[in-house]
């Protein structure tokens, strides 16, 4: 997404997409200034790919990228061949969850969204809303929204009360069982069962959990 070497950008934050059939690029999209901030980092990448048109004129594919430095979501139309920005207070860190130990040095880390999770297709209906889930890094808490709002600029923007807190017990038994930890979670996944796997950063291992939605 970018490259940077001794914080020095060295090229535009972009999206490359490839024809893993025939190994060649799609597309090259480069990401506009409307789109990042001046501190913008992109690490994660969700895929929502919704139909059999992939790769033609009729693909209404959606990527969602985290900015995990600037605090907010990217989200590129491959029909369109646009992206715009969305932001939302869920996507900011919790200032009770950025203190970090490793090595017996402790830091603070302030980081945004970065953990990022699509639920399954609905195989009855491919072109119905899925939801997605996300974190960041820096939180104790998982978030959720339609996709049927972030597919919509003007919805993404005025529907604030479409984000939600997920407030499942075991959820958040299970977030706030890990204040004690030495940290944060990673990289969000679903199974096609809804089965929900989560990757913990222990520093220098990773831990793994998963439970039913």
């Amino acid at each position: 997404m970018n490259e940077c070497y001794f914080f020095v950008q060295v090229c535009p934050p972009q999206l490359l997409i490839f024809d893993l059939k025939s190994d060649t690029l799609l597309r090259r999209y480069v990401f506009p200034k409307s789109s990042l901030k001046d501190n913008s980092f992109l690490p994660g990448l969700t895929l929502d790919v919704t139909g059999a048109e992939c790769g033609t004129e009729q693909d209404d594919s959606f990527a969602y990228i985290s900015d995990i430095f600037a605090f907010g979501m990217i989200v590129y139309s491959f029909k369109d061949d646009r992206s715009y920005r969305v932001e939302h207070e869920y996507m900011m860190p919790d200032p009770l969850a950025c203190k970090f130990s490793a090595g017996g040095i402790d830091f603070k880390w302030i980081d945004g969204i970065f953990g990022m999770a699509l639920t399954p297709l609905n195989k009855s209906d491919l072109t119905a809303a899925r939801t997605l889930y996300f974190h960041p890094m820096s939180s104790f808490h998982e978030f959720s929204v339609s996709t049927a709002v972030l597919r919509n600029e003007t919805a993404s923007k005025d529907s604030g009360d479409a984000f939600q807190v997920q407030k499942n017990y075991l959820l958040m038994r299970f977030f706030y069982a890990c204040e004690i930890r030495s940290r944060e979670f990673l990289i969000d996944n679903f199974a096609d069962n809804f089965i929900f796997f989560n990757y913990k950063l222990k520093f220098y291992y990773l831990h793994f959990f998963c439970y039913i939605t």
